[in-house]
Parts: C-alpha cells; sequence; structure tokens
C-alpha cells in the first residue's frame, strides 16, 4: 500500500496558513513493455484571513461573479467587493428583523438574494430580491407569503428555483417576475437547491425523507434514499450531471455517481455539521462547516482538513475558479463575528525520482515505462516554498512460471523430447530449459528458444538408452526479466533382462511430470512396428513377457497425458520411453568410435578392446543371446570367445553417456 507523505509549513505572512499536498495516485500495475501515464495533483492550501467590513456581522452566503468581484450577505445586509476581498461595501441593508440566507448570480449585473423577516414573532414574510445593475440597486419582489426561504439557484437566466421552510420549492421561468408554487412532497424544511440543467434538480433538507429529484423541471418531485438516518443535509452540488454531492450534520457526506439513484456516504474525518459544499471539478472539492475547512483531490475518497487559522462557524464556500475560492462564516466568540477567508493556490513545480523509465521527471504526469516494479516519488514545490512529498507503486506483472507438458523419446531422433505449450497474449522472449545435472536437484541451462519457434525442444545430448533425465523450463520476458523454473518432468527408462528360456523381464522407473493413472506396454519383432500386449497400474514399474516370440524382440512403454500437449503445428498425448531390445543392433550399430579401438576383427575369438574405463561389455550371438558380460577397469579389455562358432557377433559398449556396437567377426 503507497504510504503518503506530507509536509505542512507556514507560508507568507502571519495571517495566511498553508498546508501543502501532493497525490501521486493510486498505485498501477502493468505488463512489460507497457506504459502508463503517472498523474501528480499537488495543492497549496492558503486560506488568507480578510479583514471583516463589519465587525457585528454574521456572514451566512458567498458568491463571486469572476475572481474579483463578489458579494457575501449576513443577516439583514448585501456587501460587494471588487477587488478581490481587499474592501467590501454595503449594497442593501435591511432591518433588523431581516435574515438573508441565500445570494446568486446569473450574469455579472443580475442577482437573486432569499430570506425571510420577523424571525422572533412569526409567521415569517419570505423575501426575494433582485438586481440588474451589479447589486447598485435591489429590488424586493416577494415579500408576502408566510415562509422562510433558504436556497436560490437559476439554471440560466430566465429559470430559477428557490427552497425553504416546510417543504416549500418555488419556481420563476421569466427572471423572477412570477413565482409559482411546486409540490415536493415533504413538510419539512429544505435547506440546499442545485439543477443540472433545467429539468434535472435536487433538494435537500431535514429528515427523514431529505433528498428529492426532480426530472421534468419540478412539476414531479421524488425521494432519494440518502443512506443515512436522522441527519439534517445542509448543501447539495454537482460538477456534472451524474456525480453529485451532500453535506450536512455529524460531518455527513454523501455522494452519488449515477445522478443520485444511489448514494453512498463518505469518511469525513470530523463530526461538526458541514454547511456548504462546492468542487471546482470533479475530483478537487472543499466542504465548510463547524470550525473546519475540508478538501478532496480524488472524489470524495479521502478527505482532509485544512488550516484556516480559525475556529468560527463557516456558512458558505464558493470558487470562481480552481486556484481562488472564498468561504464565510461568524465567531460566535467575538468580537469580530464575521469572518472571511480567501483561498490561494500556487502553481506547483514537479520532481520524480528515479528517473528511470520516465519519459520526463519535471512534469505532474510523465509516462512510465520501467522494466521492473519500481516505486516512484514525487516532490511538489511552489513558490511559497511549501513542499510535499508523495510516493506511487508501478508494478510490473510478473509472469507466472510456465509448466512443462510432457517429456518423451523422440520416435525420429531417439533422443529425449521436451514439450510445452506458448502462453498468449504475454510478452514472452523465449524459453529457457533446463536439464538436472549428476547432482540431484542441481539445473543448469542447456538450450534457449524464441518464442516464435516451436515449442518442442530435443536433446540431442540425451542418451534414453542409458538413463532417463529430469528438465524444467522458464520463461524470459522482453524486459528480461525471467521466471522461476517450472516444476520438474522426468522420462521414463526401460531396461530388458532375460529370464528363463525366451521370457524377458521390463523394468523401468515412474514417470514424473503429471498423474499417472497406468502404463500401456508395447512389443513388436522390429521397432518400427509395436503392439499393445499388455497394461499395468500407476506405481507399477515391472512386467515379464512370458509368451515373447524367439529371436529379437523390441519394448516400450507408455504412459498417456491426462492434458493432451498441443504446442504450435503438432499434438502430443502421451509420453513413451526408450525401445529396450534383446538385438543389440538396434541400438546404434556403428555409433562413435572415437577413442575406442577393437581387433583384431576379424580374429580367431580372442581379441582386445581398448575403451575409457568404467565400460561395460555385452557379447550377443545373431540371435539375440547374450554370451558374455564384462567390465572394462584397465585402458585394454582381453577378450576370449574361442569356444564359439564362428559366426557374426555383436559387441555393445555402454559408457555414461552413450552406447556403441560394433559387428564382431569369428572365423575359428
Amino acid at each position: 500500500m503507497k504510504k503518503i507523505l506530507l509536509f505542512a509549513l507556514l507560508c507568507g505572512s502571519t495571517n495566511i496558513f498553508a498546508q501543502c499536498n501532493v497525490d501521486a495516485g493510486s498505485d498501477k500495475t502493468i505488463n512489460c513493455g507497457q506504459s502508463v501515464q503517472l498523474n501528480a495533483v499537488g495543492s497549496n492550501n492558503k486560506w488568507l484571513s480578510l479583514q471583516s467590513p463589519d465587525s457585528n456581522g454574521f456572514f451566512t452566503s458567498v458568491y463571486f461573479t469572476d475572481t474579483n468581484t463578489g458579494y457575501i450577505t449576513d443577516y439583514y445586509e448585501i456587501l460587494k467587493t471588487t477587488n478581490g476581498g481587499v474592501s467590501w461595501v454595503k449594497q442593501f441593508s435591511g432591518d433588523s428583523l431581516y435574515q438573508l440566507s441565500s445570494i446568486y448570480f446569473t450574469d455579472t449585473d443580475t442577482g437573486y438574494c432569499v430570506g425571510y423577516r420577523d424571525i422572533y414573532t412569526p409567521p415569517f414574510t419570505r423575501i426575494i430580491l433582485k438586481t440588474t445593475n451589479g447589486g447598485t440597486n435591489w429590488i424586493m419582489q416577494d415579500s408576502t407569503s408566510k415562509n422562510c426561504l433558504f436556497s436560490v439557484y437559476f439554471p440560466n437566466k430566465n429559470i430559477g428555483y428557490i427552497v425553504g421552510d416546510k417543504g416549500i420549492i418555488i419556481k420563476t421561468t421569466n427572471g423572477g417576475v412570477n413565482w409559482t408554487t411546486q409540490t415536493s412532497g415533504t413538510s419539512n424544511a429544505l435547506r440546499s437547491v442545485y439543477f443540472t440543467d433545467v429539468n434535472i434538480g435536487y433538494a435537500v433538507g431535514d429528515p427523514k425523507d431529505s433528498i428529492f429529484k426532480t426530472t421534468n423541471g419540478g412539476v414531479n418531485w421524488t425521494t432519494q434514499t440518502s443512506g443515512t438516518i436522522n441527519k439534517y443535509l445542509y448543501s447539495v452540488y454537482f460538477p456534472d450531471v451524474n456525480t453529485g454531492y451532500i453535506v450536512g450534520q455529524s460531518g455527513t457526506i454523501l455522494k452519488t455517481t449515477n445522478g443520485g439513484l444511489n448514494w453512498t456516504t463518505q469518511t469525513s474525518g470530523t463530526t461538526g455539521t458541514l454547511y456548504s459544499v462546492y468542487f471546482t471539478d470533479v475530483n478537487t472539492g472543499y466542504a465548510v462547516g463547524y470550525k473546519i475547512i475540508l478538501k478532496t483531490i480524488n472524489g470524495g475518497d479521502n478527505w482532509f482538513a485544512q488550516n484556516s487559522g480559525t475556529n468560527s462557524q463557516l456558512r458558505s464556500v464558493y470558487f470562481p475558479n480552481k486556484n481562488v475560492g472564498y468561504t464565510i462564516g461568524y465567531n460566535y466568540d467575538g468580537p469580530p463575528y464575521g469572518i472571511i477567508l480567501k483561498y490561494i493556490n500556487s502553481p506547483f513545480t514537479y520532481s520524480w525520482f528515479p528517473s528511470t523509465g520516465l519519459n520526463n521527471d519535471t512534469t505532474a504526469n510523465p509516462i512510465a515505462n520501467p522494466g521492473i516494479s519500481t516505486t516512484y516519488s514525487v516532490i511538489a514545490t511552489n513558490d511559497s516554498g511549501c513542499v510535499a512529498v508523495d510516493s506511487i507503486k508501478v508494478f510490473v506483472d510478473k509472469m507466472t512460471t510456465p509448466s512443462i507438458c510432457m517429456v518423451s523419446v523422440d520416435s525420429t531422433s531417439g533422443k529425449n523430447l521436451v514439450i510445452w505449450e506458448k502462453p498468449t497474449g504475454l510478452p514472452i522472449d523465449s524459453f529457457i530449459i533446463y536439464k538436472e545435472t549428476t547432482v540431484s536437484g542441481v539445473y543448469s541451462k542447456i538450450a534457449s528458444r524464441p518464442y516464435d519457434s516451436l515449442s518442442v525442444f530435443i536433446d540431442t545430448s540425451s542418451a534414453p538408452q542409458v538413463k532417463s533425465a529430469s528438465y524444467k523450463i522458464s520463461m524470459v520476458d522482453s524486459c528480461g526479466y525471467r521466471t522461476d523454473t517450472s516444476a520438474f518432468h522426468k522420462t521414463m527408462h526401460l531396461n530388458i533382462n532375460q529370464g528363463s528360456g525366451t521370457t524377458w523381464n521390463l523394468i523401468w522407473n515412474d514417470y514424473v511430470g503429471f498423474t499417472v493413472s497406468s502404463y500401456d506396454i508395447y512389443r513388436g519383432t522390429n521397432p518400427g512396428n509395436l503392439t499393445l500386449i499388455n497394461s499395468t497400474t500407476a506405481g507399477n514399474t515391472s512386467f515379464s513377457d512370458l509368451t515373447a516370440p524367439a529371436g529379437f524382440v523390441y519394448y516400450q512403454v507408455e504412459v498417456v497425458n491426462p492434458n493432451a500437449c498441443n504446442p504450435t503445428r503438432v499434438s502430443y498425448n502421451s509420453s513413451r520411453s526408450n525401445v529396450a531390445t534383446n538385438a543389440p543392433q538396434s541400438v546404434n550399430e556403428i555409433g562413435d568410435l572415437k577413442g575406442i579401438n577393437i581387433f583384431p576383427n576379424p580374429s580367431n575369438g580372442r581379441f582386445f578392446v581398448q575403451s575409457p574405463k568404467n565400460a561395460i561389455i555385452d557379447i550377443y550371438n545373431s540371435v539375440g543371446q547374450k554370451i558374455y558380460s564384462g567390465k572394462i577397469t584397465q585402458a585394454t579389455k582381453e577378450v576370449d570367445l574361442q569356444n564359439q562358432k564362428a559366426g557374426v557377433y555383436f559387441l555393445q559398449l555402454k559408457t555414461n553417456s552413450e552406447v556403441i556396437i560394433q559387428k564382431i567377426l569369428i572365423t575359428n
């Protein structure tokens, strides 16, 4: 899991509070050869405490038409700034019984402000004010109906909505000249209203039926499930048509990604009431409330508290652009009571390390193409001297360990055969074949095969007539990563020895690599035409052929693979042993005679064999009967067959690595 490292510094003057954050995003996983774009998002959350224009003000709502021009309301006044909050002038002032709740502008000149009057002596009268000259004059549009109005929103310059107590929703289609009441379906207060277009809108308020939606311009409103019980909801905001956020009592934050069909609770980290929410894009948002400012840069997955420098109750937040924002409220412990904070986000520069695999290590969103799994760290700095660090790990998916499908003895070459199947859709460069050495369990590389070659390997160094062999494989990807070696497969080695008469005893080792159910035994009078004569169960590795024909016979053991192998262009479904026989000429009638000398030949039956030490000599007559067996312990071995009849004999010399057959002619 990625660990976020943050450094919070005080930047600038003492009334500016800065908290630097950078988010490198979630860890990524790619395959070898793939690339992925990283994306660091840095934020310098600098909140400047502005001079309040009224030390006794209780500010309730804020709206800016551009970076410098904005409006705030307190209980009975409307204030305006044209220099980004440096100074404020009063534009409207009601009497002390006014309660102005919400302000909204449709353009630089046209705006609306709503609220109510007579807070201490109900019934209340609702207040709707309008300006068409940037707040120089505010005209009362309606002050007759007995309602408290809490929120106003205009999806365009003519169509607007206002919500208030007792579930009231009123609408205008002519810029506030006339207002008509809509049926919300609730008698509870509605605290906030927001429309994503002229037809689709949302209203939230007091429990229990606290979220409402319309899709036909307010003709009908339907209740939505909030996922929270008995919580007052104070503000709703949609950064796009499907994604929306609601905040409210006890630190409640709700989110929808499907236009309000479902709402999920997010972790705010506070139990204080949140009164206002605003998003500058689908991922970056702010929520303010009781002594707290929260920010998210990942769509609400995480919210972190910002150091605002105030313990006031903040009631409203607004951003004219992503780098400048304002929040207002009041301090019960004043004076001063009125609180105005301004957000300034300085641009960041980014530095990534290590630079390996990055196309650019000084941009916020480099392309990463590492050859191995790499943790990248990013340092974000700005001109205020704030520094933040975060990291992200790009996992390069390791290919899974391959498996051998089967090993066998090749019928054409008489050598061992290694068979595997190629995985598809992976950046495989090659396969490596390993063979067990003379040390048990120790394997060495004997060959490498490119991915586009046939996935079959013939081990020309093998001696299946002499012994079995064990093999493993591994894969190498295009980044050079080599997988672990596979489980081993071991060939079957078949031995034959003569019993009484024409009985031949077969012994072989178990096949290792897949589950064996039975062994099939084949016999024939020539190696090219073998017929199944019997089978044995798994674990039984010997067989006596009591009905073998006279003369030379050939045997082979086969085991069926429960999962047939299908390498490119070839299919294999069984593994076979070497062919064992009592006819030595079938093994290797010539062989490699280098270093071997038999003399004299022809002879009278007495001759000498020069060969490497520790070789075994077997001599067969023309009908396959063994007439002599011995072992060479010196460089030269004397053999005496003078008691045998004249004729052709076959001398088999077996070393650790090969079998040599040579014809011997006795002429006595």
